[in-house]
């Protein structure tokens, strides 16, 4: 299967890695990250990595419903398919139920207990509010995961998740809050302090400097 054999329905989100398309193949709906048009040698590089990690884990959550974590349908030289999800991004489709934050941490420790860490749960666009209006979770290109679950990098990144889980329902359906969610929304890890104050202005500078990139602004609509 080529790229070119993807028949286009819109394109989600283009940056310096490639593209992201909601796309159809053979009469079934899919999503395509095609990293064969990354701009340049290291974009290329690391966008490679970076769609590997996210296959590699996917085939670790394929036993999730996929109408909660996508699961991968097809793989070709510079790009790779995932199930789509019929819904709408948490950012354009706001939630101020606190139904919809329970089922999400239901789905955040089903992950969990897989032995995934998502590592990118703060951005609304990384949560879906599906066709039945419950939670899903998409691009795992940041995912790790971990055999050894008593790990403590493990236990730290399942803080992560679940603080910036709260971070949505705060921004979101603030008076839904309860107490013990608010105090983990607002309470951060000593690790996640230190990668703000010394990797994060790195990280910045690198990919908005050198590679001239944002993950949020270059972004049309991510899927």
């Amino acid at each position: 299967m080529k790229v070119s054999d993807i028949e286009i329905i819109s394109i989600l989100k283009e940056d310096i890695f490639g593209s992201i398309v909601h796309g159809r193949v053979n009469g079934q709906e899919v999503i395509c990250r095609n990293y064969s048009e990354a701009r340049n040698f290291v974009a290329g590089f690391i966008a490679r990595i970076l769609a590997k990690n996210e296959s590699n884990i996917l085939s670790k959550s394929a036993c999730i419903d996929n109408n909660k974590v996508p699961v991968i349908l097809f793989s070709g030289k510079g790009f790779h398919c995932r199930s789509y999800i019929p819904g709408k991004a948490l950012s354009s489709n706001p939630q101020n139920a606190s139904s919809y934050y329970d089922k999400a941490r239901e789905l955040v420790n089903e992950l969990h207990h897989h032995g995934i860490i998502h590592n990118d749960l703060e951005k609304p666009q990384n949560w879906i509010v599906n066709e039945q209006g419950d939670p899903a979770i998409v691009d795992f290109q940041l995912s790790l995961f971990f055999n050894n679950r008593s790990n403590k990098l493990f236990s730290i990144g399942k803080q992560e998740d679940i603080r910036h889980l709260y971070k949505n329902k705060k921004r979101y359906c603030g008076e839904g809050l309860t107490d013990e969610e608010l105090e983990i929304a607002d309470k951060r890890h000593p690790i996640s302090i230190l990668v703000m104050r010394y990797f994060k202005p790195c990280y910045n500078f690198v990919t908005r400097k050198i590679l001239n990139y944002s993950d949020r602004a270059s972004s049309k609509y991510s899927r």
